[in-house]
């Protein structure tokens, strides 16, 4: 079974000082998906599955992208590492599951299936306060 990263804390507002970098998230993905070189999977692959991350995020927990000011902020595509993420740091795992499961889903291997649901049930487990 795929290790994935699972948080005890439920994720909350997101607090006025967090600024989380594409770059932050990418780098547990590639450590995870155990290709830090990018070979199986480009930089640019792994920046659209964030962009597609960020969107399902927003999908089920839209509050995780208020702003200090209580503002609500739009995912936006994210095309470099150096994009600014409009979630908060305390999100940065469910995106790490999230983006390692769309990258094991593009497999036709039943392993990487397999891999593929178990971040994306530790996502949804995390998005919802229920991380084991």
């Amino acid at each position: 079974m795929a290790q994935t990263f699972t948080d005890t804390s439920s994720p909350s507002s997101p607090s006025p000082s967090s600024t989380l970098l594409a770059s932050g998230v990418l780098s547990r993905v590639e450590t995870q998906l155990n290709d830090a070189g990018n070979v199986q999977w480009p930089e640019p692959t792994l920046l659209e599955y964030l962009s597609d991350a960020q969107m399902q995020l927003y999908e089920y927990r839209p509050d995780l992208f208020l702003s200090s000011a209580q503002v609500m902020q739009t995912p936006v595509d994210i095309t470099a590492a150096t994009d600014e993420l409009k979630v908060d740091k305390k999100s940065r795992l469910i995106l790490v599951n999230l983006v390692c499961s769309f990258a094991f889903a593009e497999s036709d291997d039943r392993q990487n299936l397999e891999r593929s649901n178990a971040y994306k049930n530790d996502a949804l487990a995390l998005m919802f306060g229920k991380g084991r």
